[in-house]
């Protein structure tokens, strides 16, 4: 019996790192697993290569296998005649196709994702689900279907680098993710021109923690269709995080902060930001340990999704 876990041969993302350590937990555990990658480069291969997980030249399609697909590939399940299949529910809004622009666009592109062949939920009701954040769980539950929390870690550069974070080199700068809720961070910027903004785009990953140690706010208004991993790492580095609700972030759970630090994202909303973000660098470290919660969590993730893999196994028992 082995797993074989599906991934896309030229992605990196922190969701297909996600179901690479998964199979990282599975092989720790004593269980064979594999990886099968769709498509012609080996570019995701390469880059997690550190996982230590073989790769898979075809889907050894056997009774007694376990084959994982990420919910984008669920349009080629089928395939699949003999093994158990399970599918790792990595970003419920891009399986949905959900941008968050209006309620037209996404329920259009919701049944566009359908026509493209994806399986809908109600003819998921004989497969194994796996989620990645308590958002996707959650959403499930809302579909009838039961579901394993799983979740996943940050790299370990980030954490590591965690372990020392120099408050003097904190400086009343924001950073955020440029690719996220650009109409909403235009907004923010038109609205308030004296905050530095540093956006988090061109920069080695070194360069990257560098810049996230000496800034105090993370800003993320964008969508969170998983637990996303920038808003983690900037928190392990001592930035005082702010996001959006939607998505995960609007669940206390996958984002473990106060309400203080989430925000809706009307004109007004994005309105009141400016003074917080204000009142944040003017008073860091008291914000920064009202987040002290959510840098435990995260900072105890890969002992959890150790933990969550192994309730797993067991439950099947495999």
């Amino acid at each position: 019996m082995k797993f074989i876990l599906i991934s896309p041969s030229d992605s990196t993302t922190g969701g297909i790192e996600s179901m690479h350590q998964f199979g990282r937990a599975i092989k720790d555990l004593g269980l064979q697993c594999e990886v099968f990658y769709v498509g012609k480069t080996n570019k995701a291969q390469e880059y997690f290569s550190f996982y230590g997980l073989d790769k898979s030249k075809s889907i050894d399609d056997k009774e007694n296998n376990i084959v994982i697909f990420p919910e984008i590939y669920t349009n080629i399940i089928h395939k699949i005649k003999k093994s158990k299949v399970g599918i790792f529910w990595l970003s419920i809004d891009n399986y949905l196709y959900r941008k968050r622009d209006s309620f037209l666009k996404d329920k259009f592109n919701e049944i566009r994702s359908l026509i493209g062949g994806r399986i809908p939920t109600f003819r998921m009701k004989n497969y194994i689900h796996l989620a990645q954040s308590q958002y996707a769980k959650n959403f499930l539950k809302t579909k009838g279907l039961k579901s394993f929390l799983i979740e996943d870690y940050i790299n370990e550069d980030f954490l590591k680098s965690a372990i020392d974070i120099d408050l003097s080199l904190k400086k009343p700068v924001i950073t955020y993710n440029p690719s996220k809720g650009k109409k909403y961070m235009d907004l923010f910027k038109k609205l308030f021109p004296e905050i530095n903004m540093i956006p988090l785009v061109g920069m080695t990953r070194v360069e990257m923690i560098k810049c996230l140690k000496e800034s105090m706010v993370y800003l993320d208004l964008g969508q969170h269709p998983g637990r996303d991993r920038i808003p983690r790492e900037a928190a392990v580095q001592g930035c005082v995080v702010m996001t959006s609700k939607f998505g995960s972030a609007e669940n206390s759970l996958d984002v473990a902060i106060d309400e203080f630090y989430k925000t809706n994202t009307s004109y007004n909303d994005i309105l009141k930001l400016g003074p917080k973000v204000h009142e944040i660098f003017k008073s860091f470290s008291e914000h920064l340990e009202n987040q002290a919660k959510y840098r435990r969590i995260i900072m105890n993730d890969k002992d959890r999704v150790q933990l969550n893999v192994k309730k797993f196994i067991d439950n099947f028992s495999f």
